[in-house]
C-alpha cells in the first residue's frame, strides 16, 4: 500500500478509504437523524439527547461484551462481515481477518456495532424485546 511514483495511491487503498468514509458518513447521518428527530419529538436539548444516546449505547455495549453472544460463531461471523470494510474482506478474506485480529478487538467491534446499530434503529430507550427482534435479523444471514 504505497503511493506509486506517479503520486497515485493503489486502487485497493482508494477503495478502502472510500469504504471507511462511507461507514463514518452513515454513522454520522444515523446519529444526526436520531438526535434531530428526538429533539423535535421531545423538545429536549440536543446535548441531553446525545448524552442519553451515548450512555445507552455504552451500557448495551458493556452488556453485549459481558454476554456469551460473541461465542456464537455464526452470529460473530455475520456481525463482523457486516461491520468490516468490504474491500478488506475481498482482499484478505473474512476468515484471515478473524485469524489476524486479536479476539479483544473482535469483541469490541462486535459489541459496538450491535449496540450502535440497535439504538440508531430503535432509540435510546428501546426495550429488551426489541433487542431480541433486532438480533433475529442476524440469524437469517
Amino acid at each position: 500500500m504505497q503511493v506509486g511514483a506517479d503520486g497515485e495511491a493503489p486502487a485497493f487503498y482508494q477503495q478502502y478509504v472510500q469504504d471507511i468514509c462511507e461507514t463514518v458518513e452513515t454513522n454520522a447521518r444515523n446519529e444526526f437523524n436520531y438526535i434531530f428527530d428526538t429533539v423535535q419529538e421531545t423538545s429536549k436539548f440536543s446535548t441531553d439527547v446525545t448524552n442519553e444516546l451515548s450512555g445507552s449505547m455504552n451500557d448495551l455495549n458493556d452488556i453485549i461484551g459481558d454476554s456469551d453472544l460473541f461465542e456464537d460463531e455464526q452470529l460473530r461471523t455475520n456481525v463482523l462481515r457486516e461491520s468490516l470494510p468490504a474491500s478488506l474482506q475481498e482482499l484478505v478474506g473474512l476468515d484471515k481477518i478473524m485469524e489476524r485480529v486479536p479476539i479483544a478487538y473482535q469483541r469490541a467491534i462486535f459489541s459496538m456495532h450491535l449496540s450502535s446499530k440497535f439504538f440508531y434503529e430503535n432509540g435510546a430507550s428501546a426495550d429488551p424485546l426489541k433487542f431480541y427482534s433486532f438480533m433475529k435479523h442476524y440469524d437469517n444471514k
